[in-house]
């Protein structure tokens, strides 16, 4: 199980899920880093297409930012597509 399926659970919405993961991250640079990933998180559940696109593609860049937050890309990718899944749009 990784860091974001321990943050995620279905009883969270999306705002809690992004703020409990992002405030919890200790070094600086993976707090930054990280919080380019629940922006883009927060973006796509509110209907944003190109941060959808960017969380679900697997772009290069997209891949530079899971490494440089220090989360699996994979990992990150299915917490997206399941708070994508849990909300209406």
């Amino acid at each position: 199980m990784s860091e974001f399926d321990d943050t995620f659970s279905n009883d969270n919405s999306p705002e809690d899920f992004v703020t409990s993961y992002c405030c919890e991250r200790r070094l600086p640079e993976l707090a930054l880093w990280s919080a380019v990933i629940c922006r883009a998180i927060a973006d796509a559940v509110q209907g944003n297409r190109s941060a959808r696109e960017w969380l679900l593609g697997g772009c290069e860049d997209y891949l530079t930012v899971c490494s440089l937050a220090g989360v699996s890309p994979v990992s990150v990718r299915t917490a997206a597509e399941r708070l994508l899944k849990n909300t209406s749009l």
